[in-house]
């Protein structure tokens, strides 16, 4: 269950910084103005666990009203200040958790988070029963989100796919972080050589895998992979260039400092044209990608989308943990290999 607090408050987002370590849970802010969005329509149309923050609310007693004609909603109080008069008729109104002063000063912790998400469940079973991920018919689809209707699977190799035409891929951002560094501490010709062996070790691991550097440029780009509409193999190029990395420092890029370089994954729509044809191309998929792997994905971290995470293997389910929102889509992150003492 996603966690999304409705706050103007930057304390208020420290107070959450151990559920956010955690990666437990998916984690949103929004402003407190778009808390009547939230009481009319949902988060999104997937069920959340939401923390209303009072500190910041120049009236206190009229988001309470509001709250309490939620009707099925589960929610939370944050009161930084104790300035309610009586918690527990919070309680009788419909909330699920309060945070007063004590609480706010000393964080939300995972344990406290779980258990208000098991008293959730068990007063709201039907909350997340049947629900997936997409959103409810008739509402409008995100940006850049394949809905089933518009989802044109691409197959399972190159050759059904014909230029011009849309389709359904997956698509993978990948670049080289710190380039800045490089550019400032060595010489052009390093840093030139450096691009140039990153570039070859990402079209030799997609190969295998069916997947073509697109959009190249400097230090990084986007990778296109055919997509069936019923699996994702660019996942296990993409965990081997996460495994192999140590490995490549040293026989790619003769370096003696780990080359951290960050992946996301996407499932999209775009029109195919060949490489280095894609100037006029619109779409809404490959913004999106883009603003994924240079905006929120951390560095030397592989992330996926929703719609790659439903396609994971069984076996792989747990090596990927919520991140967080990014443009209203649920994002997660490989755990990265622990270093031997």
């Amino acid at each position: 269950m996603e966690i999304v607090v409705y706050t103007n408050s930057a304390r208020t987002r420290t107070c959450f910084d151990a559920i956010a370590r955690s990666r437990k849970y998916a984690l949103a802010f929004e402003p407190l103005e778009r808390l009547d969005g939230w009481i009319k329509n949902g988060h999104n149309g997937a069920p959340a666990l939401v923390y209303v923050d009072l500190t910041g609310s120049p009236d206190a007693d009229a988001v309470m009203k509001r709250l309490s004609r939620t009707q099925g909603k589960p929610f939370c109080v944050i009161d930084a200040r104790n300035s309610v008069d009586d918690p527990a008729g919070l309680f009788r109104a419909g909330a699920m958790d309060y945070v007063g002063r004590p609480v706010f000063a000393a964080g939300i912790t995972v344990k406290r988070i779980d258990e208000v998400v098991s008293f959730v469940r068990s007063a709201y079973p039907d909350l997340t029963a049947g629900r997936t991920e997409s959103a409810p018919s008739g509402s409008r689809s995100e940006k850049g989100t394949v809905s089933a209707k518009r989802s044109r699977p691409s197959g399972d190799t190159w050759d059904s796919v014909q230029l011009d035409r849309e389709y359904t891929f997956a698509m993978l951002f990948a670049e080289l972080d710190n380039v800045v560094d490089y550019e400032a501490k060595t010489s052009p010709g390093f840093t030139a050589s450096l691009s140039e062996a990153f570039s070859r070790l990402v079209e030799r691991e997609v190969a295998p895998y069916q997947g073509r550097l697109w959009m190249w440029r400097d230090y990084g780009g986007l990778v296109l992979f055919p997509f069936n509409g019923k699996s994702c193999p660019a996942l296990v190029s993409c965990i081997r260039l996460v495994l192999n990395r140590p490995i490549e420092n040293v026989q790619s890029f003769h370096l003696n400092t780990p080359l951290s370089f960050r992946l996301a994954l996407h499932l999209g729509n775009t029109v195919y044209r060949h490489k280095g044809e894609t100037g006029h191309i619109v779409s809404d998929s490959v913004n999106f990608i883009h603003h994924l792997g240079q905006k929120f994905t951390p560095p030397s971290a592989f992330t996926i989308t929703s719609e790659v995470h439903r396609l994971v293997p069984q076996g792989l389910a747990d090596l990927f943990v919520p991140l967080g929102n990014f443009e209203q889509r649920s994002i997660y992150r490989m755990r990265l290999p622990v270093k031997p003492r």
